[in-house]
């Protein structure tokens, strides 16, 4: 067994099995502590293609779990106070 640990969905999506996404409770009060909110199993063989289809919906739900959303304009991904990459 190996955990771990990255900021990087597209490294979790090539590299783990499975993967949990950390944080606090929707509601939990500042300074209360963090904990596994949730754990998507990694579908398809390795190597995986992260272009994979499979692998896109995945990464959109983890992304969307971390409060992050979809920029359509420029495709790349966007906190929801506007920050972020401009690159995909």
């Amino acid at each position: 067994t190996v955990v771990l640990v990255t900021h990087d969905v597209n490294e979790a999506l090539t590299l783990a099995d499975r993967s949990g996404l950390l944080g606090r409770a929707d509601g939990a009060a500042p300074g209360d502590p963090a904990g596994i909110r949730r754990i998507v199993t990694v579908p398809g063989p390795r190597p995986r293609d992260i272009a994979d289809p499979a692998l896109a919906a995945v990464r959109r739900s983890l992304l969307a779990g971390l409060g992050v959303v979809a920029d359509p304009a420029a495709g790349a991904p966007r906190a929801p106070d506007g920050s972020g990459d401009s690159q995909p």
